[in-house]
């Protein structure tokens, strides 16, 4: 019992430091429109993922949050089941920090939301498969896996049987794409990690073949920059570097902490609001006014920006660009009636993404 004492105080550190307004509102800025009404919903989950592995909460804290935030900017919510992607902690002269790990169902899930691409996919192919592999000038790829087959048990067992991995890509008016490793040349990519004997290696090992496979394809595609983004947090933590995420939080963590805590928050509090507010625009969108919905539409033109500009200058948007906006937070453009203020806003927001210095420089 003695030892569950600090590990809760732990717990409920970081579970105040999520129901801080400050980050609310960050996280809000900094997901993609379409996680933005589940924004509540993806905290709780971040708080759940951190439960299950307690070594998180006693990682840096700024490290977490900026994993939280790097995780929330890429739309990839940090839920073990869906696989999309995972906190892990990383030790580094005796500090302990956190890291965002990109599954392979999340560069996936990154790959699919291109405009261009049709589809992109991975599979394994074990022993007894029928695979057949042509090249040259018309490429082709043939997989008839024999699913009775399919390995079960041991990780030990899975990595004997498994032959080979592939990923394929089909763009729009585009021939499809392949790549294929055997697992020899995807042992070569394992010994050259620094987690190669523990973590998912070990525990994982179909998932992270069928990740190498994707990244290795994807080099040779034009891919977005969150997928990029993603790719990159992976080959560094599996290169045994740290991913700085904490640079992402510009906030005063110990003030933070000094802030009295509110009476029984069970989930984050300012998110509830934002949330019903966005819920409360939709619903209601019928019923405005002609002048309503030049407001609101400038609104959304606003969060657009508001992502555009993170892409091109992540870390600084959310605590220096709204007081050049003369907005506080999000939370006061959602609410905001004033066009001429919200024009103005708007039209900060889209000189300063333009310009490579400026204000952010």
């Amino acid at each position: 019992m003695t030892e569950m004492v600090p590990q809760q105080k732990q717990l409920k550190t970081v579970q105040s430091l999520l129901n801080n307004a400050q980050f609310q509102s960050m996280i809000l800025a900094a997901l993609p429109r379409f996680l933005k009404e589940r924004a509540l919903q993806f905290l709780r989950i971040a708080f759940t993922s951190i439960q299950r592995n307690p070594v998180l909460a006693q990682c840096e804290q700024r490290s977490l949050l900026g994993a939280i935030m790097q995780a929330a900017e890429l739309g990839l919510t940090l839920d073990s089941v869906l696989g999309h992607a995972y906190l892990v902690p990383f030790k580094e002269d005796d500090v302990r920090k956190a890291q965002l790990i990109p599954g392979y169902k999340g560069l996936i899930n990154l790959a699919r939301r291109s405009g261009e691409l049709v589809n992109f996919y991975a599979y394994p192919v074990w022993d007894g498969d029928i695979f057949e592999v042509e090249l040259g000038d018309t490429p082709s790829l043939k997989h008839k896996p024999k699913l009775e087959a399919r390995p079960h048990g041991k990780e030990s067992d899975i990595k004997k049987r498994l032959e080979f991995v592939y990923a394929c890509s089909h763009f729009k008016g585009a021939s499809p794409g392949f790549d294929v490793m055997t697992i020899g040349e995807v042992e070569r990519i394992r010994a050259r990690s620094k987690a190669r004997d523990n973590g998912p290696w070990v525990t994982d090992y179909e998932a992270m073949a069928l990740k190498t496979v994707i990244r290795r394809h994807s080099k040779l595609l034009p891919m977005a920059i969150e997928f990029q983004t993603a790719v990159t947090l992976d080959e560094t933590h599996e290169a045994g570097i740290e991913q700085n995420l904490g640079a992402l939080i510009d906030l005063d963590i110990d003030a933070m902490k000094a802030e009295e805590p509110k009476p029984e928050t069970p989930t984050v509090g300012k998110l509830d609001r934002i949330s019903e507010k966005l819920e409360s625009k939709k619903g209601k969108a019928a019923e405005q006014t002609a002048e309503e919905k030049e407001i609101s539409s400038i609104q959304g033109h606003i969060m657009k920006e508001i992502e555009l500009t993170k892409l091109k200058m992540p870390g600084e948007i959310n605590s220096y660009l709204f007081n050049q906006t003369a907005f506080g937070d999000v939370d006061e453009v959602l609410k905001s009636k004033d066009k001429e203020k919200l024009l103005a806003a708007l039209t900060a927001l889209e000189s300063a993404r333009k310009q490579k210095g400026g204000l952010f420089t």
